[in-house]
């Protein structure tokens, strides 16, 4: 004999498969089994009422200690709510800003660096150099090291540049 669940009913009880013709014969037979779930249904079914009146006890107390605060003391507690509430709004739109500006420099990928005073580089001994500010790109920190003059066997009127 195949077993296929078109042909059965589900008994609502227990969830067992039964032919339709013999739903009441499976009730009659699974009586005691029957009983046993549906006590236990009972019994969850009291334990969520029970500790859904206990909530509702709880809301009906902190509501009726709610609307014994009086007015002058309600609209303070608003006050300082919403004005928290608007501190910490300026807070996060400050840090999305500081991590967006981040991101920017972490995606940069080119660099800018003016210096000052370039004329007197030419000036610099070989092997002496000068150091850029911190430089962010493609998600690195590093400095630029620049010699003007080049570094031991340049060639005259070379320069060399260095990324310690």
């Amino acid at each position: 004999e195949q077993f296929c669940e078109k042909r059965f009913e589900k008994c609502s009880i227990c969830g067992e498969l039964v032919r339709p013709m013999e739903m009441q014969r499976h009730r009659r037979e699974a009586a005691e089994l029957h009983v046993q779930l549906l006590e236990e249904r009972l019994e969850e079914e009291r334990g969520k009422a029970e500790r859904d009146a206990a909530g509702k006890a709880t809301l009906d107390e902190v509501l009726q200690k709610v609307t014994g605060i009086p007015k002058s003391l309600q609209h303070h507690v608003t006050n300082i709510t919403r004005q928290r509430s608007d501190d910490i709004k300026l807070e996060v739109r400050q840090r999305a800003e500081e991590i967006r500006l981040e991101v920017g420099r972490q995606l940069n990928k080119r660099c800018v660096w003016e210096i000052k005073n370039a004329s007197a580089l030419k000036h610099m001994p070989k092997d002496e150099s000068i150091q850029s500010p911190v430089v962010h790109m493609c998600g690195h920190a590093f400095h630029v090291e620049f010699f003007p003059n080049g570094v031991g066997s340049s060639g005259a009127g070379c320069s060399f540049i260095c990324l310690p």
